[in-house]
């Protein structure tokens, strides 16, 4: 498997899309039909494009959640925020049923994925990921001089998990794998299956990342499932 050390920019993503992408970022007066037969809403027609892969809300905040961060700030805003962040780890991890040792918060997910690349350093890890994803993990381990592999996705922008595997299998020591599902800019996601048995027969210096920053878009697809299910089984390595 050839390994690529750049990935490909947003412009080249959309000309291997091809017209048809073109054609949805215009936003033309036709409405599209996509999988589920939907047209795009009428309030949506002629608008400006919605910049999904920002993973941004859209509608803006919620007047309830504007109203309570505006009171947190009157009550708490002079004071550091660790005696809150407990009680919120607390019931974050009873919600998702993991132990509150087990959650980590970052000023965004970025400081998060460096934090892992700072630990895989330290394990002098390769790390391994598909091309196009989203590329801040790539960044922080480059920066900690780590071995950076990438595998390009196939025509249908699907990840070729059997290459990565295969790459990951070739490596020596440990091994960081970034699988960004749904993946961020392709918008595809990895059948939990496939998924799943890979992480289950992989040795444990294989590290597995697994981001879920569009848990959202894919929770109601049938071959989609969180890798939360292999944390609440024990797996170590996610």
């Amino acid at each position: 498997m050839k390994t690529l050390d750049m990935q490909p920019s947003r412009r080249q993503f959309i000309q291997q899309l091809g017209l048809g992408a073109a054609w949805l970022g215009l936003a033309t007066n036709t409405p599209l039909a996509f999988a589920n037969n939907t047209p795009i809403l009428s309030f949506r027609q002629n608008a400006a494009p919605l910049l999904l892969h920002y993973n941004e809300n859209s509608l803006g905040m919620s007047p309830n959640a504007l109203s309570a961060a505006k009171l947190a700030i009157e009550m708490y805003g002079n004071r550091y925020p660790d005696s809150s962040i407990n009680e919120f780890k607390v019931k974050l991890a009873a919600h998702h049923q993991v132990k509150p040792e087990q959650l980590i918060f970052g000023n965004g997910s970025t400081e998060v994925l460096q934090a892992i690349a700072t630990y895989a350093a330290r394990q002098n890890a390769t790390m391994i990921e598909p091309s196009p994803t989203f590329g801040a993990l790539r960044g922080y381990c480059k920066a900690e001089n780590l071995k950076v592999i990438q595998v390009p996705v196939g025509q249908d922008f699907e990840m070729n998990i059997a290459a990565m595997k295969k790459q990951a299998m070739t490596q020596t020591g440990a091994v960081l794998i970034n699988i960004c599902n749904p993946n961020n800019p392709t918008g595809n996601i990895v059948d939990f299956t496939t998924m799943f048995d890979w992480i289950n027969s992989a040795p444990d210096t294989h590290l597995f990342l697994l981001d879920e920053a569009y848990f959202e878009y894919a929770q109601d697809n049938p071959r989609y499932k969180s890798g939360l299910d292999l944390i609440n089984q024990g797996k170590n390595n996610v």
